[in-house]
């Protein structure tokens, strides 16, 4: 399954390296192509920019790559626990909106709460990538029979029935159905699943 991912990243960054001939078309440069922006607004646009294409984010990092930059450089350290304090570890996971895009989405290792949105950095990408189950979709039906938690599908996503059956699940149920829940809604009919 390892394979499979991979697989699918190299594919991201292949088509990625046509993208750089194109020029941008939003902001300062105008219809400048990546290659001719300058670093500091590359490196700008990879900080603030959240809802930039994929290959345009590719290409910038290979591009900053090229010049010999850390893509990495200047990042926002990612925000502490309330709770828990800045010195316990923060996990990077997938999750799927209720629009069907996919975000990264932080948590609090101790109490599982959520931290934000992280942006889109290869050392982010990878960790979130690590932590993603190849069997979420049988994980969460499985996970939810053995709990009796009661998941709904509204036809868009899949969500807890009630407040009551979110907190009878695990963290690691809620994590695993925020990965799925737009493509387990595809699967399913539009009702409350009564799994027990």
């Amino acid at each position: 399954m390892a394979a499979v991912r991979d697989l699918r990243h190299a594919a991201a960054w292949r088509e990625a390296i046509m993208v750089p001939d194109e020029p941008m078309d939003f902001g300062e440069p105008g219809e400048q192509r990546v290659e001719d922006i300058g670093t500091d607004y590359l490196l700008w646009c990879l900080l603030e920019c959240h809802r930039l294409p994929l290959s345009l984010r590719y290409a910038i990092i290979i591009e900053l790559k090229g010049r010999g930059i850390n893509p990495d450089r200047g990042r926002r350290t990612a925000p502490a626990c309330e709770r828990c304090g800045p010195g316990v570890s923060i996990d990077y996971c997938w999750v799927e909106l209720r629009h069907g895009r996919r975000r990264i989405r932080r948590t609090c290792r101790r109490c599982d709460r959520h931290l934000g949105f992280a942006p889109l950095f290869p050392s982010v990408v990878s960790q979130a990538n690590a932590a993603v189950s190849e069997t979420a979709l049988l994980d969460v039906l499985i996970a939810a029979h053995d709990l009796g938690v009661e998941l709904r599908n509204d036809g868009r996503s899949v969500e807890f029935a009630s407040a009551h059956y979110y907190y009878r699940s695990t963290p690691e149920l809620r994590r695993k159905l925020g990965q799925v829940r737009c493509t387990l809604a595809t699967m399913m009919p539009r009702t409350v699943l009564v799994l027990a």
